[in-house]
């Protein structure tokens, strides 16, 4: 599993105590990292658990080998780069997805994209996988929304 734009978030962290043991999370900032690694080391004593790596890269130039993934998980990465509905930013995103997705396998790859689902990171992501992806749009609602369908 390739995590995208780990930031400091704990999610590689659950998913490593949840049986995933293939985890690299990657991020740009250098700072995030050495942080993550510290959080991670902390938390094991000491010991870097076997399977789950932190490493500073920049989504235009993954250090991996074509098809190197089974499963690509963003976590609110496209969130944070998708910051408005520009040409430019559509274009600069959209390399960084083919990067991604260039590391990501042929043979039943999964793309896994957790969003606020905002109006412009939805138009992107449909406009960037309308053609040749199966996908699936998940929309969760909150039990106050869910409380009025059943009075």
């Amino acid at each position: 599993v390739l995590v995208i734009g780990c930031g400091n978030s704990d999610f590689s962290e659950q998913m490593w105590a949840n049986g995933y043991r293939h985890l690299l999370s990657i991020d740009y900032s250098g700072t995030v990292i050495k942080q993550m690694r510290a959080k991670s080391l902390a938390r094991h004593g000491g010991v870097q658990p076997e399977g789950l790596r932190y490493e500073e890269m920049d989504l235009h130039d993954i250090k991996a080998a074509d098809g190197a993934f089974d499963v690509i998980m963003d976590k609110a990465c496209l969130d944070a780069l998708v910051t408005d509905p520009s040409l430019a930013v559509f274009r600069d995103v959209s390399s960084m997805i083919d990067e991604t997705l260039r590391v990501l396998s042929m043979d039943n790859g999964k793309y896994v994209c957790v969003t606020l689902a905002q109006t412009h990171v939805l138009k992107f992501l449909l406009t960037k996988f309308a053609v040749g992806w199966a996908y699936q749009l998940l929309i969760p609602f909150t039990n106050e929304e869910h409380a009025s369908d059943l009075s």
